[in-house]
């Protein structure tokens, strides 16, 4: 899959309290020296919440951030979105490793986070689960339902035993 740097992330939520687990953290992977030029942002003041003047107008600095990013760093070529779950129960380790190509202009991360969407979209209406909120590990027993239609829609998923 290529060479990547990981830091610890906040994006398991629900998982935290719904799953049962001695142990449990998310990664996020991005290309080497991705958090150094993100820290180098932050420590210059360009992702803070404060607004600062600048010719009479408050102008908050991530804001302007966001903004000058969207104009000037438009997506040229194909990213890669990959998931990866490793789960060691009773000296048993199994794993998923999941891949999805983007296309120029459209992040494979939003596309793989719109897929799971659309599919648990799919999956309360037609199971009538009624109303309320369904936490994704709450699915669990759709998972074949959910791996079927991402691999209908380009995601490679690979099992991995050990």
């Amino acid at each position: 899959l290529g060479r990547f740097e990981a830091f610890y992330s906040d994006g398991l939520r629900t998982m935290l309290t719904n799953v049962k687990t001695c142990e449990m953290f998310e990664a996020t992977l991005r290309i080497p020296g991705h958090l150094k030029v993100i820290k180098l942002l932050r420590d210059l003041g360009f992702l803070d919440r404060k607004p600062v003047k600048l010719d009479g107008l408050d102008i908050e600095p991530r804001l302007l951030t966001a903004r000058l990013f969207e104009e000037r760093f438009k997506q040229s070529s194909r990213d890669r979105a990959i998931l990866y779950v490793e789960v060691d129960s009773n000296g048993s380790r199994y794993g998923v490793v999941s891949t999805l190509d983007g296309e120029p202009g459209a992040s494979s991360i939003a596309v793989y986070t719109a897929l799971v969407f659309a599919k648990t979209i799919n999956i309360v209406l037609e199971r009538n689960l009624g109303d309320g909120v369904y936490p994704l590990e709450k699915l669990y027993g759709f998972y074949d339902d959910y791996v079927d239609f991402l691999k209908n829609h380009g995601v490679q998923i690979n099992t991995i035993r050990g």
